[in-house]
């Protein structure tokens, strides 16, 4: 008689054989939204966001802490979040993987690192903090379900540093993502608010105080997957689209213009909830390499060889063109809070891209430099 452990020991080898045959095909297990795209190790599947950071993990150069947040300094024990201290200016930055720190050398050269120090100079007697709320990839849609996540911290100041990811993704152009994650990649914002909230109604048990998603794992599976596609085969079953709601896919797909207009009606709506909190709010639209002018060479070579410049620099420059002034008119009253930080790069000489849309150190530090002349305290 089988034992419970060789049933699990052959269902093991089972799943890694049918994995390894379905890669040799070329044929991959649909997954839930993003879970595969962003590798397991780093990134942890999170029924509300899609993923999230692991506690206490690096990332690239930097590090996460006890929070699942990137530190601005490992070295110093991560800040006690609550109870929150009165005279604490706490502030909260949220972002994609540029407020992360994909690009810096070290946690202390982050953005968010770097605005800490300028504030702290600039304002000597205020006891302040920033903390780092990047996640990479993210989308303003999903910075601001974090943000009503963490709004219990008690943060008095939120920084938002965005617009690359909310172009990069519903455009999914060509060459740019993979085609496994273009067939994973709901957007459109009313369907994407459905598909998370589907997410969340996912059954899920414990066994030995671990947590399995049922729908997850039934998704994830490449044994039950090739026996899905046998059964198919046969025709006695069909195959349904698995990964989003029905319809979406004819929806999720838009062109630079659509998606410039999808998230600035999201900007409106972070601005409207983080003041409903009674919270001030700062949000900076990033800039990228198309706004430089004075070019270093390397940063001339990646218009040769970066999908998203070499191939469809026109769809870069229609998501960017006007955004601004475009934000005015859908932002109305709400504009105040918006800056553009652009125009900060286009004269700048030195070198302060690494691609498309991250810094290194000096880029950073000039955008810290930028936001902190915007915020009092």
């Amino acid at each position: 008689m089988l034992t419970f452990l060789s049933i699990i020991f052959i269902l093991i080898s089972l799943e890694l054989v049918s994995f390894l045959f379905l890669r040799w095909r070329g044929a991959h297990p649909p997954t839930p939204w993003r879970f595969n795209w962003v590798g397991g190790k780093l990134h942890q599947y999170d029924p509300i966001l899609g993923y999230r950071y692991y506690k206490n993990h690096p990332y690239g150069k930097v590090q996460t802490g006890s929070a699942g947040f990137v530190l601005n300094d490992p070295k110093e024990s991560e800040k006690k979040l609550l109870p929150k201290d009165s005279q604490t200016k706490r502030i909260f930055m949220f972002g994609g993987s540029a407020v992360a720190g994909s690009g810096a050398s070290s946690c202390d050269k982050t953005m968010s690192a770097q605005l800490e120090k300028i504030l702290k100079e600039k304002f000597p007697h205020q006891n302040l903090e920033v903390i780092n709320l990047g996640v990479g990839g993210y989308t303003c849609f999903q910075e601001l379900i974090s943000f009503l996540e963490v709004v219990r911290y008690q943060p008095d100041l939120v920084v938002v540093f965005d617009a690359w990811n909310d172009f990069i993704y519903p455009t999914k152009f060509a060459g740019y993502i993979d085609e496994e994650a273009k067939e994973r990649m709901p957007y459109a914002f009313n369907e994407f608010y459905l598909y998370l909230k589907d997410m969340a109604r996912r059954p899920v048990f414990k066994i030995f105080g671990i947590s399995f998603d049922l729908v997850h794992f039934y998704r994830s599976s490449s044994l039950l997957y090739l026996i899905r596609r046998i059964l198919a085969a046969f025709k006695l079953i069909s195959l349904p689209h698995f990964d989003v709601p029905s319809g979406i896919e004819k929806k999720c797909m838009l062109s630079s213009r659509e998606a410039q207009s999808q998230y600035l009606h999201t900007v409106k709506m972070f601005i409207n909830c983080v003041r409903a909190q009674g919270i001030e709010i700062k949000y900076f639209l990033q800039p990228c390499l198309i706004h430089k002018e004075n070019l270093s060479d390397k940063e001339k070579d990646l218009f040769s060889y970066r999908p998203a410049l070499k191939d469809n620099l026109g769809m870069v420059e229609g998501f960017y063109a006007d955004l601004y002034e475009k934000a005015q008119r859908v932002l109305g009253e709400d504009v105040e809070a918006l800056y553009d930080l652009a125009p900060h790069v286009k004269e700048v000489s030195e070198e302060i891209f690494i691609d498309e849309c991250h810094f290194n150190d000096k880029g950073y530090q000039l955008m810290a430099e930028r936001m902190a002349e915007q915020i009092m305290l």
